[in-house]
């Protein structure tokens, strides 16, 4: 199911029989993209101006605790010893992670992390570590 807005007049919904179908801009369909977020179908109300300012106060702050473990690691990294190669290897294998992360979009970097298999490079403890955090600072278990 994907909600599509256009113009904030209308959102149209493609469900799952195919069929084409227009609802109210007052009702938008939240679709799931991974993690805990919200279910299928769930119907949400429109953002009071005021609950912008609130959603964007809380992304603005996920993006900045995702920055602070980002910096933590490469620290960790250094201070380790680890060679060029090896922080290469790193950064290229955590892209995702770190885009997520710096996007404040927490719960799809926890979904990315559960795929993340540990190496040369990467600990299961560097991944348990970063899991703990995100989910530390979402208030989950």
């Amino acid at each position: 199911m994907v909600a599509i807005l256009r113009n904030f007049d209308q959102t149209v919904v493609y469900p799952e029989d195919g069929e084409i179908d227009s609802v109210p801009a007052f009702q938008a369909v939240v679709a799931q993209f991974g993690g805990d977020q919200s279910d299928y179908g769930v119907v949400v109300p429109p953002p009071a101006p005021d609950m912008v300012a609130i959603v964007s106060a809380k992304i603005q702050a996920a993006m900045s605790f995702g920055k602070r473990i980002i910096i933590e690691y490469a620290t960790q990294n250094v201070l380790a010893g680890k060679t060029t190669e090896q922080i290469t290897a790193i950064v290229i294998k955590l892209a995702p992670l770190q885009d997520l992360i710096s996007a404040g979009s927490l719960y799809s970097a926890l979904a990315f992390l559960s795929t993340v298999t540990p190496d040369d490079n990467i600990s299961q403890s560097d991944i348990d570590t970063f899991t703990a955090k995100i989910k530390t600072y979402l208030g989950i278990s």
